[in-house]
């Protein structure tokens, strides 16, 4: 049942009214009599007018800048300054390590956090120290190497919890054996000064933001609860400092170095590179934002070296958890992160209250390099591991994808019985695996990792022509003038072979056969605009190309109407031979298709400055170098080519700041297909939106600051990264509905106030 929103009439001044009230008028003014003064001086000229904002002008009225509920007031940019925890250097005090390090934001150090940082105040941070654990050494039975975490501490923490009966070590701990920390009070002498520690502190520099922090722990020894069964001296080791509650004003923040070994009495330790780095925190803010707000406790944790402390098969955290508990759970990290973001995670439902496979990924879980890669340049340390996904495979990490194969408890795999290739059906070491699937080579008939992962499209997905698209210069070489005329002009290469096309291609009348050769199936021009304000440019939105074709490719002439707004325009082709027929059912031809292939291009009309893109280029940061509609229309993750259709015309498909909007808000109400002036429907026959959009996830934190985890991220700038901030100047009620549509109050007001949709 439809949901529609009643207008109210109060204080409006209908039409009846106004018709009784007329002949009052009338009279009032006729009773007026007598001659006219002299005419007057002429008065000064008033001030020039401010020009009217190019959003739905009901809005700007309340929601432009400086208004009631101002847009940018409402969707703040981020305000929080960015720390940086420097680990100068570690040193060993009479057995107990010390580590040194700088606190800084840009170049002014932040001074004074010796006095003010405790662990439940509202500044703190921890301390961690883990060993890089070799593969089938002490504890690890793995064929790779783990870290094992054996201290993390607090400054100016209290006593450690292990000090009375009924006291529990982790509040999470439900089990009746552990009534009281450690299993027991009789345990807690045995903790020596650990059941009361001196207090550990912060020595504040003078003024540069330096600091010392001396552990309770001793090298070789550990915090209660956690593991170091297979600590070494010798082993490399990592110290982490995280900031989780950092002062007011800035952001969480994580240091981290890594040493060659536990340094000698009275000796500093040996930095080392960061050691295995398989994939970098750079790769996981592409989607997850700068700071990693919502994912999950990521923002407390802010550098994948730190992450891989805790979720390892070596962590515990007794009595909750004991040694082994992640692995059990299918949460140490090179497992969890395949599976959840493969949406097939098998851990315990109960294991932090998540759902089996909550999660959703925007791309073809295939494409390894999403992940495996350094895409600002800026990861420190050892990054020679980013390409170990293709040489050293793991029959755990595979597994954690290929879900059919099944690991034992030495760590070796076996495969899916259903496999295709001949290999038999025994276990097989990780060493093995490399020695069929590495990419140096395959044994047999087995493929190597890289070309199994390759997500290159192909076949039918794979583009039929390549085109090159131009336009002729404008007269005054910057920008076309209104009611000048340019000519657009496309060519097509076989995108198979690199060659031309037949050039019959350009002077065939259109072949709707959907068969490879003669005439083209589908030929195409748009050209629309402006970036703030899309529409088409001509009279129509879809402009075809037949008949404006000779023997060396297609050529349109292009009028600019009087009256064109300035700015940033995109010209935009499609072609087809063998394409996609939408029909339904397909017919028999069918059977193999190509992709439709496309080119756009910007354009300048009325001014030579280029306006900024509505999303900066950053749909491709999650979506890579994908296509939606690939099997037709297909286009790049890229606003100026989606507008072509989901433009404000109205044409071929709903606007793109609204879909976009609703999808990534997963508001099926929100989505202009479900929603019209207020009403939101569904079917009669699913009782669902004909767009639901609620199995789709979104890998930022709250838009709201006071939801945000950080106070850092706000959905907003995370796809408006470089645009000129018109979201915040010019509203729309479409691109509002489509995260408030599930508001009824909000659509409400926008119906009431006149939004246009």
């Amino acid at each position: 049942m439809a949901r529609k929103t009643k207008l109210p009439t109060h204080g409006l001044l209908n039409k009846a009214m106004l018709l009784a009230l007329t002949p009052v008028l009338l009279t009032g003014l006729s009773a007026c009599s007598g001659s006219d003064g002299a005419a007057g001086l002429n008065g000064t000229n008033g001030t020039n007018g401010t020009n009217a904002p190019v959003g739905d002008e009901s809005c700007m009225v309340c929601h432009a800048t400086a208004k009631i509920e101002d847009i940018a007031v409402v969707h703040p940019d981020p305000t929080n300054k960015n720390l940086a925890v420097t680990i100068n250097s570690v040193t060993n005090a009479g057995g107990f390590p010390v580590v040194n390090f700088h606190v800084a934001s840009g170049s002014t150090g932040i001074t004074g956090l010796g006095t003010t940082i405790k662990k439940d105040s509202t500044v703190a941070l921890s301390i961690k120290i883990a060993d890089l654990i070799p593969a089938k050494t002490g504890d690890n039975i793995y064929s790779t190497a783990y870290y094992e975490m054996w201290t993390s501490e607090t400054p100016a923490q209290d006593a450690h919890p292990a000090c009375a009966a009924g006291t529990k070590l982790d509040t999470k701990s439900t089990s009746a054996t552990y009534n009281t920390c450690l299993g027991g009070s009789a345990n807690a002498s045995s903790l020596g000064s650990l059941a009361t520690p001196a207090t550990p502190a912060l020595v504040p520099g003078a003024t540069d933001g330096d600091y010392s922090y001396t552990f309770t722990t001793a090298f070789g020894s550990s915090w209660p609860g956690y593991n170091k069964a297979g600590y070494a001296a010798a082993n490399k080791k990592r110290v982490a400092i995280e900031f989780n509650k950092p002062a007011s004003g800035y952001n969480r923040s994580v240091g981290i170095v890594d040493i060659a070994a536990a340094p000698a009495a009275g000796a500093t330790a040996t930095t080392i590179d960061s050691q295995r780095q398989f994939v970098t925190i750079e790769a996981c803010r592409k989607c997850h934002g700068p700071l990693m707000d919502g994912a999950a406790h990521a923002n407390s944790r802010n550098d994948m070296r730190e992450c891989v402390f805790c979720h390892s098969p070596l962590y515990a955290s007794q009595p909750s958890h004991d040694v082994g508990f992640m692995a059990t759970d299918n949460a140490d990290l090179p497992i969890f992160i395949h599976q959840i973001h493969n949406s097939n995670y098998t851990g315990p439902v109960a294991v932090e209250g998540d759902a089996d496979s909550p999660v959703t990924f925007p791309q073809n879980i295939k494409n390894c390099v999403v992940c495996h890669i350094d895409p600002s340049g800026k990861a420190p340390g050892d990054l020679s591991g980013l390409n170990n996904w293709k040489t050293n495979p793991s029959g755990r990490v595979c597994a954690s994808c290929h879900t059919k194969n099944t690991l034992n408890a030495d760590g070796s795999m076996n495969h899916d019985p259903a496999r295709t290739h001949s290999e038999p059906s025994s276990a097989k070491t990780d060493a093995q695996c490399g020695g069929c699937h590495g990419s140096a080579g395959t044994a047999g008939d087995m493929t190597d990792i890289v070309t199994a992962h390759d997500t290159t499209y192909a076949g039918a997905d794979a583009p039929e022509f390549d085109v090159t698209l131009s336009t002729t210069a404008p007269a005054n070489g910057q920008y076309y003038a209104a009611g000048e005329t340019f000519t657009v002009n496309a060519t097509l290469k076989n995108h198979a072979t690199g060659a031309d096309v037949d050039p019959a291609v350009y002077t065939t009348a259109q072949d709707a056969a959907y068969v490879s050769g003669g005439g083209l199936y589908s030929a195409s021009l748009y050209v629309y605009g402006p970036r703030n304000y899309q529409k088409p440019l001509l009279a129509a939105q879809s402009n075809s190309l037949f008949g404006k074709g000779d023997a060396t490719g297609f050529h349109y002439a292009v009028t600019v109407p009087a009256n064109t707004a300035a700015g940033t325009y995109m010209v935009r082709t499609r072609f087809g031979d063998y394409s996609y027929n939408r029909s339904s059912p397909a017919p028999a031809s069918q059977a193999a298709y190509k992709t439709e292939s496309f080119k756009m291009i910007p354009i300048q009309i009325g001014t030579a400055t280029v306006e900024k893109k509505i999303d900066g280029d950053a749909c491709v940061n999650c979506h890579g170098a994908t296509l939606m509609h690939l099997n037709d229309h297909a286009a790049p993750f890229d606003t100026d080519q989606c507008a072509a259709c989901h433009d404000r015309s109205g044409g071929h498909a709903d606007y793109i700041g609204n879909r976009v909007h609703a999808i990534h808000a997963a508001n099926s109400k929100g989505d202009l297909t479900n929603f019209t002036n207020g009403v939101y429907t569904v079917s009669a026959t699913t009782g669902l939106p004909s767009r639901d959009w609620k199995d789709v996830t979104f890998p930022i934190g709250a838009i709201d600051p006071n939801l945000s985890g950080t106070k850092s991220t706000q959905v907003c700038v995370v796809c408006h990264t470089n645009s000129s901030g018109t979201y915040k100047t010019n509203s729309y009620a479409s691109p509002c509905v489509g995260c408030h549509g599930d508001d009824d109050a909000k659509t409400g007001h926008m119906v009431q106030n006149g939004a246009k949709f």
